[in-house]
């Protein structure tokens, strides 16, 4: 059977799988996009959930800002962004009081080129863009210290200056707070290096309720809840894309209400239940997550970190991915690089904490349980320096993993890698 899967922005690879080899093909649960996106913002925007409209929160002389992802992410902030500036226009706010805040996290800045395609040209050219810069000591504060897991909260300083914050996001899986969204705009998107390093210190995944699709009893999760309250991040729009990347489903308000009646739709459209394990998967992470290592390699994350394993000890996991951002982190690079094995890499990660090195850790545990392919990258030295795999094309990759696996080796194909959590049949929640 042949798959065209995901590779950059225009281009798709093809792969052949036998019949007799093919255990499935997992994909979040499809639902439609919306009819009418932009006239859907603007209600959710003007019926907020849990909290007051902007109109009630923006007052004429108030500095606004507006806090998006950064290019990593493909949040619709193109349609968004445009209904906001509207509504904080009916409250008299004019577009030189606002400013648009990346939250870059530890990534790097946005160009100008990518601010314009993400944010369009008409908002680029009306308001202030400002990329975070997580190690600008002179540009953060120091807030408080979060309830649960005592993370210092280091903030940028011009959205602590802000009368009126608001945020956009979308909903997905992730590792340590159970689903992206709400205040994560806020922790880790435009908090200090101190405090992002804190919050992703690899022990955390070893506390209880860490991890994918858990929320209500997540210390990481309800420490960002936290953070954002005390940032003053009191309205968000946030999003559910579908699997053609197309805005499913929408809300505005509150930004923990808004997260978590999104998470409510997610978890019954991202969990995808398989009879076995298989013996090799091939996970996709698509665009813009596969722009590098440190990103596409979270197309592993729900097959050996989710709710229960779905691939076998000791099995291959493949990975489509170009990689022409490089590896997305230095410290990444290095501890992957320079450790003789994959125990010092996790024990290194129990004892130090630096930005990056827990993207390391989370590797080591993969690679502890299954071999990474990265497909058709333009640094293949550099994967394999960091414990993996290089493979000049996805058929070469699979030739390889069926060598180490077996001519009867069963495959799981997954073109939604990172928005697709596997679940045996038999654990599936009725």
């Amino acid at each position: 059977m042949r798959f065209e899967l995901a590779y950059e922005v225009d281009r798709k690879i093809s792969v052949q799988i036998p019949e007799e080899n093919l255990l499935g093909v997992i994909e979040p649960r499809e639902i439609p996009k919306l009819a009418n996106a932009e006239r859907k913002i603007k209600e959710e925007i003007s019926q907020p959930i849990g909290g007051n409209r902007i109109s009630k929160l923006a007052k004429r002389e108030h500095k606004a800002v507006i806090i998006v992802s950064d290019i990593s992410r493909p949040c619709p902030d193109d349609k968004l962004v445009p209904a906001i500036l509207e509504q904080l226009r009916r409250a008299d706010v004019r577009d030189n009081q606002v400013s648009v805040v990346v939250a870059t996290g530890m990534h790097r800045p946005m160009t100008r080129q990518e601010l314009m395609t993400k944010l369009g040209e008409g908002v680029c050219e009306k308001v202030e863009t400002i990329n975070h810069v997580c190690t600008d000591s002179l540009n953060l504060r120091l807030i408080g210290e979060t309830p649960n897991l005592r993370i210092p909260l280091w903030v940028n300083r011009i959205v602590l200056e802000a009368d009126t914050v608001i945020s956009t996001g979308i909903v997905d899986p992730h590792i340590f707070a159970g689903y992206t969204g709400g205040g994560k705009s806020v922790m880790p998107g435009v908090s200090g290096l101190q405090t992002i390093e804190s919050m992703h210190r690899p022990e955390r995944l070893e506390r209880p309720f860490v991890g994918i699709c858990s929320v209500d009893r997540n210390p990481v999760r309800l420490d960002i809840d936290w953070a954002a309250r005390r940032a003053g991040l009191h309205f968000s729009v946030n999003v559910v894309l579908n699997s053609e990347g197309e805005i499913a489903q929408v809300r505005a308000g509150d930004p923990t209400a808004v997260q978590r009646e999104l998470v409510g739709i997610m978890d019954g459209v991202i969990r995808a239940p398989i009879t076995e394990l298989p013996d090799i998967v091939i996970a996709v992470p698509g665009y813009p997550k596969n722009r590098d290592l440190y990103q596409a390699t979270r197309a592993a994350n729900n097959f050996v970190l989710g709710p229960t394993p779905a691939v076998k000890k000791g099995g291959v996991i493949i990975i489509p991915a170009p990689c022409q951002d490089g590896t997305g982190s230095e410290i990444f690079y290095k501890w992957m690089r320079d450790a003789k094995n994959l125990d010092e890499i996790m024990e290194r990660g129990q004892r130090e904490m630096n930005a990056g090195s827990h993207r390391a850790y989370i590797m080591a545990k993969i690679l502890k349980r299954a071999d990474v392919i990265i497909v058709g990258s333009g640094i293949p030295g550099t994967v394999e320096d960091m414990k993996m795999v290089a493979a000049e094309t996805i058929n070469e990759a699979l030739e390889m993993s069926m060598k180490k696996m077996g001519d009867k080796a069963k495959i799981l194909v997954s073109p939604h890698g990172l928005t697709t959590v596997p679940v045996l049949a038999s654990e599936m929640k009725p």
